[in-house]
């Protein structure tokens, strides 16, 4: 930007007009500035505002929504981040001797088959739903995103979480047998622990439907399926790996809280069990 500062003949008017360039000018260096040092990846970035108030939330992954099937898409998607909200939050009590409720799960869950309901009247597949409540969570939500929501890298990437619900491949029947009898598995668990501990035995993968990359670091002990915490591993991993349900972290927690402060955090070299579905 070039200043053309002309003299004047008043002194006081003179020193004036040549502040208030400088003003702009150094005004217009920090807009610019804070546009190009936006942390929000773009690929995430709400692209605008519909006349009736709602955000759009859309990437290049999603095709044009027609605004009913956005207000249908932003009230579930509301729904969904309350019970995230929860859920979070009763993580974080859990970490301070707080008690992980199954209603809660199941409530955010509900949730999310409502949203996926929702894309499916928009024509929008369930990894397209996935992606527009990804959005939505990157832009409302405050604090560090939830692991259930992570992708590999650490970015937002709830595809994972949608697809397993989706698909079902965990029975609420099963889940629910399984939050129950997770104390009668710690109970075994502290038995075993009083009598003399036995060889850890390596087994190759049985189950086509868990990640073999996964599968391939289970050790049996004393009866018990586990896995040894390597870096970048967390609960959602696992809970994806043997279930195809990241959602199950809870069910994989509640079963190893005599070693697990909090969900969200693992200590590298921990031996964490993963329970069966019953």
């Amino acid at each position: 930007m070039v200043l053309i500062i002309k003299r004047n003949s008043n002194g006081f008017g003179g020193m004036m007009q040549k502040r208030l360039s400088v003003s702009v000018a150094v005004s217009a260096f920090l807009l610019a500035g804070a546009v190009a040092a936006s942390p929000v990846p773009p690929s995430y970035l709400p692209i605008g505002f519909v006349d009736h108030g709602t955000r759009i939330a859309q990437a290049t992954e999603l095709p044009p929504i027609a605004p009913s099937s956005l207000r249908r898409l932003t009230f579930y998607s509301d729904k969904a981040m309350l019970a995230l909200f929860d859920l979070v939050n009763e993580d974080l009590v859990a970490g301070e001797g707080g008690t992980i409720s199954v209603k809660t799960t199941d409530a955010f869950r509900s949730a999310i088959e409502r949203l996926i309901g929702a894309g499916d009247k928009a024509d929008l597949s369930v990894e397209q739903t996935a992606i527009f409540f990804g959005q939505e969570v990157l832009v409302r939500f405050s604090g560090p995103i939830p692991q259930l929501l992570q992708g590999a890298g650490g970015e937002i990437d709830p595809r994972s979480l949608f697809l397993g619900i989706a698909d079902g491949k965990a029975s609420a029947g099963a889940r629910q047998a399984a939050d129950s009898a997770y104390l009668l598995a710690l109970q075994s668990e502290i038995q075993s622990m009083q009598s003399a501990p036995e060889e850890p035995e390596r087994i190759a993968p049985v189950d086509d439907n868990v990640d073999p990359e996964f599968a391939a670091r289970v050790v049996i002990i004393d009866g018990n399926r586990t896995i040894a915490v390597e870096q970048g591993d967390s609960l959602a991993d696992y809970a994806n790996a043997f279930y195809g349900d990241t959602l199950l972290y809870r069910m994989i927690y509640s079963a190893n809280r005599d070693i697990l402060s909090n969900p969200n955090l693992l200590d590298i070299g921990q031996v964490v069990v993963i329970p069966y579905l019953q």
